[in-house]
């Protein structure tokens, strides 16, 4: 794999497939912070699911993987405050996240975008 510098951050030359083509055919374009795809059966889930917002005091917490946003505590927590979200759709809308329903399971090539795209950014040391 070769990096090198581009306009907008580091870039992955591929050597097979049409990784940047699906890429750019999926996510090009989107001023979106993130997009999520689900198919059409969990739409009904989402809109009635009651979702809760745990915070939690952040002292005891470490980056476990900063591509996927984890952070872990290896102690006993107490809540310092639980919260219905509420609208899931209105709560991802005003967060600036595209959802995508799809009529089933995301395609292969945007699964393959997808795992790429992750790894992409894993070999820049963004988690792993």
């Amino acid at each position: 794999m070769k990096l090198h510098p581009g306009r907008d951050g580091m870039h992955r030359e591929h050597t097979a497939g049409a990784v940047d083509e699906d890429r750019e055919r999926w996510f090009g374009g989107i001023e979106a912070r993130m997009v999520i795809a689900v198919e059409s059966g969990w739409l009904e889930r989402i809109r009635s699911t009651t979702l809760y917002r745990y915070e939690m005091p952040p002292a005891s917490f470490r980056l476990l993987d900063e591509n996927a946003g984890h952070w872990v505590s290896e102690q006993r927590l107490e809540p310092v405050s639980v919260e219905p979200v509420g609208d899931l759709l209105e709560a991802l809308a005003a967060s600036n996240v595209e959802l995508r329903v799809t009529p089933r399971k995301p395609t292969t090539s945007f699964m393959k975008a997808r795992r790429e795209s992750a790894s992409w950014r894993q070999g820049l040391g963004g988690g792993g």
